[in-house]
């Protein structure tokens, strides 16, 4: 009976044996996957951080080139600005010439198509202008008067009564020419 004792508890012993064994290969296949799992889980959390970082990284670029473009926007405008104030102080320092003042007033005449004008000069100009006039026999039948402006160079014309008006200043003629400078302006300035 002692063979049968010692039979039985060896039985149990084996089977105790293998389900420790058993359970021994289960914790160890648990805590591989729990591994697997962790490091699946930091591969996730690294890539979304290098992920973030990227897109942070563009965004940062991004900003820092839409800043570069404006700030060259600004010091382009700057010198395109200086360039016309410059134009400006010439223009008004310069006085209209004979050659130009009698053409531009018969075309601005010819354009509203009436038989008296009037002519506003800038302040000062009176008598240099009523010279440019004194050989222009026909254009003086049709000026009415002359009277001065608060502007610097060309002048203005109206018919007799004030209802039809061409601006012919430095300032309405730069104003009209300039949009159709600019990119000419621009590709000398700025293209290399």
């Amino acid at each position: 009976m002692e063979n049968i004792g010692e039979a039985v508890i060896d039985k149990v012993n084996k089977e105790a044996q293998n389900i420790i064994d058993k359970a021994k290969r289960e914790a160890k296949l648990e805590i591989e996957m729990a591994n697997k799992e962790r490091q699946l889980k930091l591969v996730k959390i690294e890539q979304k951080k290098l992920r973030d970082a990227e897109e942070e990284s563009a965004r940062i670029s991004s900003r820092a080139s839409i800043d570069v473009r404006r700030n060259l926007v600004t010091v382009k405008a700057e010198v395109v600005n200086n360039i016309i104030e410059k134009v400006k102080d010439k223009l008004e320092k310069t006085p209209m010439h004979k050659e130009a003042f009698i053409p531009l007033v018969i075309e601005a005449i010819d354009a509203i198509k009436v038989e008296e004008v009037r002519i506003y000069i800038p302040k000062g100009d009176t008598e240099r202008i009523k010279d440019y006039m004194q050989d222009e026999k026909e254009l003086n039948s049709r000026i009415i008067e002359f009277k001065e402006g608060d502007f610097v160079g060309g002048f203005v014309l109206e018919d007799a009564d004030g209802l039809l008006r061409i601006d012919n200043t430095y300032a309405a003629r730069m104003e009209m020419l300039l949009p159709r400078m600019m990119p000419e302006i621009n590709k000398e300035l700025f293209q290399s």
